[in-house]
């Protein structure tokens, strides 16, 4: 009696590590943290090389935000936010965005959170991503929603960068380059 019930537990077991393998290698919306490069490839259907990973919480919720490029293109940006599960055990693709063949060096992109509690804030979180290989720009200053100072960000010794901030753009107040002129047209394409 108690062999069999050894033998039942056994093969769900084994059936449960089947299926997590699958997921483990062929998944485009499931990330496991051992192998975030495999998951962004099959994610975009590209090789790609993850330039910078962002942890952010908001809402209550947990999100890694990962910035990648084409191997064969490093100004191509892809941008892939997951949805923390199960304490960290796997991650569940939220949103995607992808940026290119634009001169824009900055690009930003704002997330709806669903299931907030509290329907009387916003629920919005922005993600800044972008290229400063050549330290065109030292800092950026934007006003979020949630935010009642603008906020601003130094740049200037990263090639590739990810800042997120609850709330959404209300404004782009300015963008200090190295020669101290605002560059606001690396918003622009």
């Amino acid at each position: 009696m108690r062999l069999k019930k050894v033998s039942k537990v056994s093969i769900i077991i084994v059936f449960l590590a089947c299926i997590l393998s699958v997921f483990y290698f062929n998944s485009k919306t499931i990330m496991f943290s051992s192998n975030m490069d495999k998951g962004i490839d099959n994610y975009w259907n590209d090789k790609v090389s993850i330039k910078e990973v962002k942890d952010f919480e908001v809402y209550g919720k947990k999100f890694k935000l990962v910035l990648s490029t084409p191997i064969n293109n490093e100004k191509y940006k892809y941008l892939n936010c997951y949805e923390e599960k199960m304490n960290g055990l796997y991650y569940k693709s939220y949103r995607a965005a992808e940026q290119g063949e634009s001169n824009s060096l900055f690009t930003f992109s704002t997330i709806f959170v669903n299931d907030v509690v509290d329907s009387s804030k916003e629920n919005y979180f922005t993600i800044v991503y972008g290229y400063n290989k050549d330290s065109e720009v030292v800092s950026y200053e934007i006003k979020v929603s949630e935010q009642e100072k603008s906020i601003v960000s130094n740049v200037s010794s990263k090639e590739y960068f990810i800042d997120a901030f609850k709330g959404h753009i209300q404004d782009i107040v300015k963008v200090i380059g190295e020669d101290g002129n605002d560059k606001i047209k690396v918003f622009e394409d």
